[in-house]
C-alpha cells in the first residue's frame, strides 16, 4: 500500500508546504559526521541520510523533481539521483531511469554553443535549460528531444550569469557574489513570449558592515520564496552554508541560518552550491539493475551462463549489447563471477613482472624459461574478491592480474624506504566495496623502542583517504592478510612495550576500527 502511486502523490502534496521550504545541506562542516542534513526555517538541523555514495563533497545540481534530486560528487564528478527522504541513491549511468541501458544520442543534434559545464541545467515546463559561455540559453525539450534557443533579458547580455528556478519561473542572476556589485535577479514570467521581469536588484553596500562580512561568499544564489511577517521574500544561500532572505526592494537581509552552532559546524567558503531545496517524498529512484535482471527470464538466463566464463570471455561479451554490459558491471554479477568462475579449478599462480604497467606472467610460462628478472623489493597480498594489493620500493598498487589492471598509489608522507606491511586490502560485504588501509611510521627508534604511526583508509572506487586512529601496537614488516571481515597485521616485537606473548593487530572493515590481541604461541603457525 505504501508504494502505490496514489499514496506517493498524496504524501508528496501533504508533506511539502510551498510557504515553508525545507533545505538539503550537503556542506562538509567542522563537525562532519558522514551524513547529509536538512533544515527548515524555525527548526533544527536533522540528519537525513549517510554520505557514503560518492567520493568528496556532494553538490545539489537540480531542484527537487517529485522529491528526487540530481547531485554531483565533487571528488570525481560522478552524478547520482537520490531521494534524501528514503536515503536511496543511484548512479546516473543510464539515459532513462529504470532501463538497463547506457547513454544514447539525442534525436536531434544540439546547436553549436559552448555550454558552461559547472553550471547545471535547470528543468522547468518540460524543458532543460543550459547556460552557455556567450550568455545564451540552450533549451532541450524532453518530450521530443529537440533543441532551441531562449533570448536573454537585454540587461544580461555579455554578463556572467547563473541560472536557477524561482517560484516556478526560470531565474537569471548576475553580479559577482564576493564583490560590491549590484546583484540582479530576473525571472521569465511569460515563457511563450520570452518576457523577462526584473524581480529585484540588491545593493550590498547599503547593508550593515557586520552583515556584509557575515554573508560575504564566493557563491550566492536564490533558493526559493520565503514568507515572513505577512510578506514575501527571496531566500538565498551562500557557499559556506548560510541562508538569508531579502524582500524585492533589496532591503537589509534577514539572517535565517548559520551552521556554526548546529551539528554541522562551521563551513569553509566555496564557489560551489552546498545547499538546495528538499522535498519529502516516497518516489523511487528506479529499479536497480539486479531487480531488472530478476524480472526478465532472458536476462536472468544469460546471467547464469556468463558467470561461469573466464574473465577475458566476459569482457569480450560485454561489448555485445548495452544490457549485457550493464549486467556485467553490477556488483552482484562481479561477486557471483568471482565464486563460480573459480569453482573446481586449480589455483592460478601469476608472477608480477612490473605492476606499474600491468605486466603479469602465468606460472607455466615463467617455468618454461620465458620469465625475466623479478623486482626484489615487492610484496603482494592474496586475492580478496578478485583484487590484490602490494608494495614495491616506495610506492604501492592495487591490481587485478586476470584483466591486466593496476592502479599506482603514491603518498606524500612516504620516506622512500620499503616497508612490507604498510598496505592491506579487505572487503566489506555489507556495502560490496573493497577497503584499502595504509599504515606508515612517522618515527621509530629500535634502541629506545619509541614509535609513532599514522593510518588512513579508503574504498577502492573512491579517491578520498579518511584518517584513522593508529593501531594500539606497532605493525611488523610482513604483508597483512584478510580473513573473515578483518585485515590482520603481525605486531613488531622490537618496538613499544615488551610483550611476553605474540600479538596481532586487526582492522574490522565494517566498523572501521583497529584493535590488538594476544596470540598463544601454541596456537600460532607461521608459514613462509
Amino acid at each position: 500500500m505504501l508504494s502505490t502511486a496514489y499514496l506517493v502523490d498524496l504524501h508528496l502534496r501533504c508533506a511539502n508546504r510551498p510557504d515553508h521550504p525545507r533545505l538539503l545541506l550537503t556542506a562538509v562542516g567542522s563537525d562532519y559526521d558522514d551524513h547529509l542534513h536538512s533544515w527548515r526555517p524555525g527548526g533544527a538541523v536533522e540528519k537525513i541520510m549517510p554520505d557514503d555514495f560518492s567520493d568528496g563533497a556532494i553538490l545539489p545540481v537540480t531542484k527537487p523533481c517529485r522529491g528526487l534530486i540530481l547531485v554531483r560528487g565533487a571528488g570525481y564528478c560522478g552524478y547520482f539521483v537520490c531521494n534524501p527522504s528514503t536515503a536511496i541513491a543511484t548512479n546516473c549511468e543510464v539515459f532513462v531511469l529504470d532501463k538497463p541501458a547506457y547513454w544514447r544520442p539525442t534525436a536531434e543534434q544540439p546547436p553549436l554553443r559552448w555550454v558552461v559545464e559547472n553550471k547545471p541545467a535547470v528543468f522547468l515546463n518540460g524543458y532543460l535549460h543550459f547556460l552557455c559561455h556567450d550568455g545564451s540559453i540552450v533549451t532541450f525539450r524532453i518530450s521530443d528531444e529537440t533543441f532551441g534557443l531562449l533570448p536573454l533579458p537585454s540587461c544580461f547580455e555579455n554578463a556572467a550569469s547563473m541560472m536557477t528556478e524561482l517560484d516556478g519561473c526560470l531565474c537569471l542572476c548576475y553580479g559577482e557574489p564576493d564583490s560590491e556589485d549590484i546583484y540582479h535577479v530576473s525571472v521569465l514570467r511569460d515563457y511563450n513570449e520570452a518576457r523577462w521581469e526584473t524581480l529585484c536588484s540588491i545593493d550590498r553596500t547599503t547593508w550593515p558592515e557586520t552583515v556584509r562580512m557575515l554573508l560575504d561568499s564566493l557563491w550566492m544564489a536564490p533558493l526559493g520564496i520565503y514568507f515572513s511577517d505577512g510578506g514575501q521574500k527571496i531566500m538565498f544561500g551562500t557557499g559556506d552554508c548560510k541562508v538569508f532572505a531579502v524582500d524585492v526592494g533589496g532591503s537589509a537581509p534577514q539572517i535565517l541560518f548559520t551552521p556554526d552552532d548546529t551539528i554541522i559546524g562551521s563551513c569553509e567558503d566555496d564557489n560551489l552550491p552546498v545547499l538546495g531545496l528538499y522535498e519529502e517524498s516516497l518516489v523511487r529512484v528506479g529499479r536497480t539493475i539486479e531487480e531488472i535482471i530478476s524480472s526478465s527470464p532472458t536476462a536472468e538466463a544469460w546471467f547464469g551462463i556468463l558467470k561461469w566464463l573466464p574473465v577475458h570471455s566476459v569482457l569480450e561479451l560485454s561489448l555485445v549489447c548495452r544490457e549485457w554490459c550493464a549486467m556485467i558491471m553490477t556488483d552482484h554479477f562481479i561477486q557471483s563471477h568471482v565464486i563460480h568462475a573459480n569453482l573446481n579449478k586449480s589455483p592460478r599462480i601469476m608472477f608480477i613482472m612490473d605492476p606499474r604497467f600491468g605486466m603479469y606472467m602465468d606460472l607455466e610460462k615463467f617455468t618454461d624459461g620465458h620469465g625475466t628478472h623479478l623486482i626484489s623489493d615487492l610484496v603482494c597480498s592474496q586475492p580478496v574478491h578478485g583484487l590484490n594489493v602490494g608494495s614495491c620500493a616506495f610506492w604501492d598498487f592495487i591490481c587485478n592480474p586476470a584483466i591486466g589492471y593496476c592502479e599506482h598509489i603514491s603518498f606524500d608522507d612516504n620516506d622512500g624506504t620499503f616497508f612490507a606491511g604498510r598496505i592491506g586490502l579487505g572487503y566489506n560485504s555489507k556495502i560490496n566495496k573493497h577497503v584499502v588501509v595504509h599504515i606508515t611510521y612517522k618515527e621509530k627508534n629500535l634502541e629506545t623502542r619509541y614509535y609513532e604511526l599514522q593510518c588512513k583508509m579508503r574504498y577502492v572506487n573512491h579517491e578520498q583517504w579518511r584518517p584513522l586512529h593508529p593501531p594500539p601496537r606497532p605493525v611488523a614488516a610482513v604483508q597483512p592478510t584478510f580473513v573473515d571481515g578483518k585485515i590482520f597485521w603481525m605486531v613488531e616485537p622490537n618496538l613499544g612495550p615488551v610483550s611476553a606473548t605474540c600479538e596481532i593487530v586487526s582492522f574490522d572493515v565494517q566498523h572501521r576500527n583497529l584493535k590488538s590481541c594476544k596470540v598463544h604461541h601454541a596456537a600460532m603457525t607461521v608459514v613462509i
